[in-house]
């Protein structure tokens, strides 16, 4: 019951977190926000290796064939989770949280289930059944959608960048079920130190400005500090509670976090066709996640 409870303010740290790195993302570069909370949770990570096992299974191992694949688990996680920051970022930025957010929460359910689909098994009947009620939600979303006071974009580019950031997500997902079980929190602070390099140098590349407006620092700061909470929860709740019902509950308060704040915050108001496309996400992942 606790782990439960705990992964529910996992899913909304998270939730929470992204709806202010859209905000910070409307004056600064996103890549450079990416990277920011990247190197800040790789800290974490690295500090939190002196309290596990990892490293005395690598020096026990007798071979470099665990540390390589945590680092290649990492590598993949890591690109994974820096492109979907990056792209919830910049579609929550000017976009729309109505049809951003379910469809981040989606497409990362549906990529490893794709995966797991082509190099494991097929998802059983129960699981299949989730899989077309979230395919009928990109639909349900884009009806009816109600103009907000920032939004600049059209639906098919809020699409895009949510479709995109999900995708990035999966990714980052299909690294942790490729990961040992033995070197997991390794693997993450790897993952966190390959995504901040990453972010920085397309921050370089892109010559996007250094400075960070004060108007936004607040923003900076919220959203790094719900996202790291959210990894310590999320280890908190799996050491407690069963991982397929902290992972089901976990994705399914993430958007329900960024929805929430987007109502009452951003001032967003969402159609009776979203608000049935928001119930179906839920519906969907609580179907798809624990039989797949």
């Amino acid at each position: 019951m606790l782990g439960s409870v705990i992964a529910i303010f996992t899913g909304l740290s998270w939730g929470f977190g992204i709806f202010f790195s859209g905000k910070a993302s409307r004056k600064m570069s996103a890549f450079l926000l990416t990277s920011l909370y990247n190197f800040f949770a790789c800290i974490v990570f690295s500090l939190t290796l002196f309290f596990t096992d990892d490293l005395h299974s690598i020096s026990t191992s007798g071979s470099y064939e665990l540390l390589l694949k945590a680092i290649g688990s990492g590598a993949i996680s890591g690109l994974g989770f820096g492109g979907g920051i990056f792209f919830v970022s910049r579609g929550l930025s000017r976009g729309r949280a109505g049809v951003v957010g379910p469809l981040v929460a989606l497409v990362s359910v549906l990529v490893p289930i794709v995966y797991t689909t082509i190099f494991e098994e097929l998802p059983n009947n129960i699981a299949v059944l989730g899989i077309v009620i979230l395919l009928t939600v990109p639909w349900l979303i884009s009806r009816g959608v109600i103009a907000s006071p920032h939004v600049s974009t059209t639906i098919t580019r809020d699409s895009i960048f949510g479709a995109s950031a999900g995708a990035s997500f999966g990714l980052y997902l299909i690294g942790l079920l490729l990961v040992p079980d033995d070197v997991q929190i390794l693997m993450l602070a790897i993952a966190q130190l390959i995504s901040g390099i990453f972010m920085l140098a397309l921050h370089i590349i892109s010559k996007s400005s250094w400075v960070i407006p004060k108007d936004i620092r607040k923003y900076v700061s919220i959203f790094i500090c719900l996202e790291l909470l959210g990894n310590i929860l999320l280890r908190t709740s799996l050491n407690i509670g069963k991982p397929v019902i902290v992972a089901t509950i976990s994705a399914i308060f993430d958007p329900a976090g960024l929805l929430i704040l987007s109502r009452f915050i951003g001032k967003e108001k969402f159609s009776r066709y979203q608000l049935v496309g928001f119930a179906l996400v839920a519906l969907g992942i609580i179907l798809v996640v624990p039989n797949s």
